[in-house]
C-alpha cells in the first residue's frame, strides 16, 4: 500500500509550525522592546522638543507594520501550516477506513477544503446501509503524485474524512 505520510513527516510539520511560532513570539517581543524604548526616550524629550512628532510618527510606523505583519502571518503563513498540520494529524492518527474503490472522474484542479489543497476524485463506492453503490467525492492531498491513478482503476485506499490516506492499485 501507497503511504502518503509517516510519522516523521508529521513530526517534520509539528516542529515547523512550533519554529513559525517562536518566531512570531521573537518579533514581538524586539517589537515591545523597541516601542518601549521610544516611548522612554519620549517622555524623557523636554516639553516643546522638535523630535517628539517624529517619534510619535515612528510610533505609529511601527505599530501598523506590526499589525500589518501579524495579519499576514496569522492568516497566511502560520494559518495554513497549523491547517495542513491539523490535516496531517488526522490522517496520521485518527480512525482510518479502508475500503474497495473504483475511479470514476479524477478532477486535477486545486480545490481548497479545510485550509488545505487538494484534487478531488469521485469513486463509485459500496454502502452497507443503502445496499448499493453510489458516487462518492474523495479527495487526495495536492502535493502527492497520483500520475498513476487513471479512471477507471479499482483502489484499496484508507480514508480519513473523505480524505486518501493511502492507496494500492488492484488491476495493476
Amino acid at each position: 500500500m501507497k503511504e502518503f505520510y509517516s510519522n516523521d513527516y508529521c513530526i517534520q510539520i509539528s516542529n515547523k509550525k512550533k519554529k513559525l511560532l517562536k518566531l512570531y513570539i521573537i518579533i514581538s517581543v524586539i517589537t515591545v522592546l523597541l516601542v518601549g524604548a521610544i516611548l522612554l526616550v519620549f517622555s524623557l524629550e523636554p516639553y516643546g522638543s522638535e523630535l517628539k512628532p517624529l517619534f510619535l510618527v515612528l510610533l505609529f510606523v511601527i505599530g501598523c507594520a506590526f499589525v500589518f505583519y501579524t495579519f499576514l502571518f496569522f492568516t497566511i503563513i502560520y494559518g495554513r501550516v497549523k491547517k495542513y498540520y491539523n490535516y496531517l494529524y488526522y490522517a496520521c492518527y485518527g480512525k482510518l477506513e479502508t475500503t474497495k474503490i473504483t475511479i470514476t472522474h479524477i478532477d486535477y484542479s486545486v480545490e481548497d477544503v479545510m485550509g488545505v489543497d487538494f484534487y478531488s476524485l469521485t469513486a463509485l463506492y459500496w454502502s452497507d446501509i443503502i445496499g448499493n453503490y453510489f458516487d462518492r467525492k474523495l479527495y487526495i492531498d495536492s502535493e502527492v503524485n497520483i500520475d498513476d491513478i487513471k479512471v477507471g482503476d479499482v483502489l484499496t485506499v484508507k480514508i480519513n474524512s473523505n480524505c486518501i490516506v493511502a492507496y494500492q492499485k488492484e488491476n495493476a
